[in-house]
């Protein structure tokens, strides 16, 4: 999906859909980040027992293939394109759910937790497998929707592709690949500093 410059209003991610058990998109990796969980609607935070607000993760990247996956555009859902740039939330235990990873085998898909540790360090031009994998039950009346990931390195032959995702890293969080202290905090930074290019 191009990305307009110097339009009065910047265009927003969309967010990828996975409707139906059995749908599935992969992603090249742009960038990882926890962002918060705001109540579907009225935009309000998420609490935890606490009273906390609660958490997510977002991640950004470029399609590479799907099956099913869908985005919004203009109040209709339309099939997402190779090359697309898109984003996806994993929150409560789709994002963490030790009780599911301790079940699969390396290499199969877990939670994002489950399969972050598995991969290691994160770098752009990774590919992510998002799965719908069907509904199960969960702690209220409503069933859980069992989404998985799993984490890949990028191919050799992928190199374009990885670029193009380094450079839309670059872009969005102001850190250049060999920079070292503190980014330029333009909203999709964080304030750890790189070595090369790893979210």
């Amino acid at each position: 999906m191009p990305i307009p410059i110097g339009t009065p209003k910047t265009p927003s991610i969309p967010t990828v859909k996975l409707r139906h058990p059995g749908d599935r998109v992969g992603i090249a990796l742009v960038d990882e980040r926890e962002v918060p969980w705001l109540e579907f609607g009225t935009g309000a935070p998420k609490l935890n027992a606490k009273g906390e607000p609660r958490t997510q993760v977002m991640v950004l990247g470029i399609v590479v293939g799907h099956s099913g996956a869908t985005v919004t555009n203009d109040g209709a859902d339309v099939d997402v394109q190779p090359g697309d740039l898109v984003r996806w939330y994993f929150s409560g235990r789709n994002r963490w759910d030790p009780d599911l990873d301790k079940t699969r085998q390396p290499g199969q898909p877990k939670s994002w937790g489950g399969a972050k540790d598995e991969h290691g360090q994160l770098m752009s031009g990774d590919v992510l497998t998002i799965t719908y994998e069907g509904d199960v039950a969960g702690q209220g009346a409503n069933p859980r929707k069992l989404r998985t990931a799993n984490l890949r390195r990028a191919k050799p032959d992928e190199a374009a592709q990885t670029q193009r995702c380094e450079q839309l890293h670059r872009e969005m969080t102001g850190v250049q690949i060999g920079a070292s202290g503190h980014d330029n905090d333009t909203g999709w930074g964080n304030d750890t500093g790189w070595d090369e290019e790893p979210f």
